[in-house]
């Protein structure tokens, strides 16, 4: 495809490498070389589109336009089920103030099988586009993504007599907003001098940031309590105030590595990890149980 949609890199962007000064723990990911602590991709949404015919995507100067108008996408090409998928064009007054465009403007969502082939006509929408104002900003297309599936988006313009002026397509797919997000560990069970690594996974498709505190907490009978890293280790743990994040679909590397002690009693932990993203703060967590030295 000749649109490559940008969210799951602009997330990635914004990962910041931390480190921290504590011997006990350090989340400095990319000093960690293990294998399970390398970045990978979990799901590939944008794999189906990619495998589509290609089409004449909307984008950039309409060519039948007056001077400096353009078209531009406000959806990814990736969308999450519910959300808009929607174009739009920007009318710079101050160039073409007192122009009438007269422009019929058709807007289709079809559904396509995975060889870009007609199903249905899931949505439609018919805009009338006359004279330009000072400001003036027209927005196409749909408030809310049907289910989940592979989509196409047809856009046509046309003259108030009818003369064709352009037509433009673009594919999208549709992916359900319910899947998950998770805090992984390397293993479930540790001894003293075992290392614990941790890192999230992320199955949707929309990115995450976190950073701040972990926090722990011990089993007690039927109860989970939480406990200072500094009664379990004997120094404290610092973490950072520094945001980190995940792209959609990825793995992100290890934000945390935790070197079990030799005080540290057995028993039935389980690491907690606050993340948010675009929503309310959610928590994640990950059990593991710490034996007895061999």
């Amino acid at each position: 495809m000749n649109r490559r949609r940008v969210l799951s890199v602009a997330v990635t962007a914004i990962v910041v490498a931390i480190s921290l000064a504590t011997p006990g723990f350090a989340a400095a990911s990319h000093r960690l070389k293990e294998p399970f602590c390398k970045s990978r991709v979990l799901r590939d949404f944008e794999a189906p589109l990619r495998r589509l015919p290609e089409v004449r995507e909307p984008g950039g100067w309409l060519p039948f336009a007056p001077r400096k108008i353009s078209l531009f996408a406000k959806s990814e090409s990736v969308v999450i089920g519910g959300d808009p998928i929607e174009y739009g064009f920007e009318l710079p007054g101050i160039v073409t103030e007192g122009r009438r465009l007269d422009w019929d403007v058709v807007s289709r969502l079809v559904r396509i099988d995975r060889r870009g082939r007609d199903i249905e006509v899931v949505k439609a929408q018919r805009r009338h586009v006359g004279p330009i104002e000072l400001v003036y900003r027209v927005e196409l297309g749909f408030k809310r993504s049907p289910r989940p599936g592979l989509y196409r988006y047809d856009i046509s313009f046309a003259s108030g007599d009818g003369t064709p002026l352009g037509e433009y397509r673009a594919h999208y797919v549709v992916v359900r907003r319910d899947l998950e997000i998770r805090l992984r560990l390397n293993a479930t069970s540790f001894r003293p001098g075992d290392r614990i690594l941790a890192k999230i996974e992320n199955f949707r498709a929309s990115g995450y940031g976190y950073g701040l505190d972990y926090w722990i907490q011990r089993r007690d009978g039927a109860d989970w309590e939480p406990v200072s890293f500094e009664e379990l280790f004997g120094h404290r743990v610092r973490f950072p105030r520094v945001r980190r994040g995940t792209g959609a679909g990825m793995s992100g590397p290890c934000s945390a590595s935790l070197t079990v002690p030799e005080t540290m009693a057995p028993g039935r932990y389980r690491l907690v990890k606050q993340i948010s993203w675009r929503e309310a703060p959610r928590f994640l967590i990950a059990e593991l149980t710490i034996r007895p030295p061999a």
